[in-house]
């Protein structure tokens, strides 16, 4: 089943929760975030406490498309590294790699 929704935040975090069945989490927050909200949410982020939750997503894969002028550079960083805004695509793929290891190692 392909569903597609269209979200506009300035917060999402995305996850793999592997307990039962294997999915992608992704956590959507707030449209728009005020100076005070925004170095709150940063403690609270710090201190290891879950941020603000707009709505939660579940799915086995998510696409995200950026909304980009053809024309405009768009840069985004993760852990202090810059990255071009593009396109992505995530998939889980469960159970796709087994890893032996000697029982005495185990």
């Amino acid at each position: 089943m392909i569903y597609q929704k269209y979200i506009s935040t300035v917060d999402f975090n995305l996850e793999v929760e592997s307990e039962q069945v294997p999915k992608l989490v992704v956590n959507v927050g707030p449209k728009s975030v005020n100076y005070f909200d925004f170095v709150k949410e940063g403690w609270k982020s710090e201190k290891g406490e879950k941020r603000k939750v707009r709505e939660i997503i579940e799915a086995r894969s998510v696409e995200i498309q950026p909304k980009i002028n053809q024309n405009e550079e768009k840069w985004f960083s993760i852990d202090n590294e810059n990255y071009e805004l593009k396109p992505v695509r995530v998939t889980l793929l469960p159970k796709l790699i087994n890893v032996f290891c000697k029982k005495e190692n185990l």
